[in-house]
């Protein structure tokens, strides 16, 4: 029996990961884009280094430029104490921009095989609900989607990925890749190039809309096949909606590139709204009310074509019950943007919107 629960804030995702880390017995897989070095960050620290001294097999992989800043005397300590420890593709001047954004943007982990956890949360204190942070500003508080996982099906699907990076890194096949058939819930991890793409499961599913389709995505920068499905959506009677984050965020040129396409979304029927409420870093999909994806992959450049992103497809009842309500729940602490504040936009944003769009491959 499969069960999925919803997470938005790092305060209920955050104890359980950590309760699940306490109780491993045999191993512990973690595949995280950013692990910040704060409160949070320790505590997992901590968790890791104590599962190993018992004789877990923990193996962690970061990614060198979310987590460009794990300290080194913190990556020795889990490594002396038998973490198995990637940090993944450390930016180095040498290596030129294009090395830059190959980037591991994943946020898995797996424990014993049996509870796994997936979805758009860093591990940062910036995740936690905003009565939990009083230090941080609430336009940087930070709302997410994640899910956690139980069910060995869908389980062995994260685990599988999690050793196709691992074999990749270490250009060995040290992990095996169970053999395990999808049922209603599917796990993807490849780019545009691959069988496995996250994004051609999107299109598949877009173009297969005959209700509606709510978008929430914190960068909405999207190939011409993406935006051209929605607007054929559009054509034959659904309704489209996409929300994305009113407050910039640390990439700030990202909301540039997403603001530029508004009009062009607005005038082909979709309905965009900018959620007000703290910054909102999800990055899912619902269809028909009866499907929904949620994982890592942003729909911009990176997230189809360089980066290693994974993203979970379910028609899981309880789960996609759950996500409509969130959705409602966005929703209702968002402003639907018209044509009318566009046109009064001033010169220079528009400006910016326009030279960052033009830049959308590096970021």
């Amino acid at each position: 029996m499969e069960k999925q629960e919803v997470h938005r804030f790092g305060s209920t995702l955050y104890p359980e990961m950590l309760e699940d880390i306490d109780k491993a017995k045999n191993e512990i897989f973690l595949e995280y884009y950013i692990v910040k070095w704060d409160r949070i960050g320790k505590e997992f620290f901590r968790g890791l280094c104590r599962a190993a001294e018992r004789g877990v097999e923990v193996k962690v992989i970061i990614d060198g430029f979310g987590s460009w800043n794990f300290p080194e005397r913190a990556k020795k300590k889990m490594r002396d104490l038998g973490v198995e420890l990637i940090h993944y593709n450390p930016v180095k001047l040498y290596k030129g921009i294009w090395k830059w954004i190959l980037r591991d943007h994943r946020k898995i982990m797996m424990v014993d095989g049996k509870k796994a956890y997936i979805g758009g949360m860093n591990i940062d204190k910036k995740h936690l609900k905003p009565c939990e942070q009083t230090d941080t500003p609430r336009n940087q508080v930070i709302k997410d989607t994640h899910l956690e996982v139980e069910g060995k099906n869908t389980v062995i699907q994260i685990r599988n990925e999690f050793a196709r990076s691992w074999n990749a890194m270490k250009k060995e096949k040290e992990l095996e890749i169970m053999d395990v058939k999808p049922e209603k819930t599917k796990i993807l991890g490849g780019n545009i190039k691959t069988e496995d793409s996250i994004l051609k499961e999107y299109v598949k599913k877009i173009r297969k809309a005959d209700k509606s389709i709510k978008l929430v995505h914190s960068y909405f920068v999207p190939q011409k096949i993406v935006r051209r499905s929605l607007y054929d959506a559009v054509d034959r009677g659904v309704d489209v909606k996409l929300i994305t984050p009113a407050y910039f965020s640390e990439v700030r040129i990202a909301r540039h590139a997403t603001k530029n396409l508004y009009r062009e979304l607005i005038e082909n029927g979709v309905e965009v709204y900018e959620y007000i409420d703290s910054f909102l870093h999800s990055k899912t999909c619902l269809i028909d009310d009866s499907w929904m994806t949620v994982g890592s992959m942003n729909l911009d450049f990176q997230g189809v074509l360089t980066n290693r992103e994974i993203n979970l497809f379910t028609e899981n009842k309880k789960s996609v019950n759950k996500m409509k309500r969130e959705f409602e729940e966005d929703l209702e602490k968002s402003v639907r943007v018209t044509k009318e504040q566009l046109d009064e936009r001033n010169w220079l944003e528009n400006q910016l919107n326009q030279f960052f769009y033009s830049f959308r491959s590096l970021y």
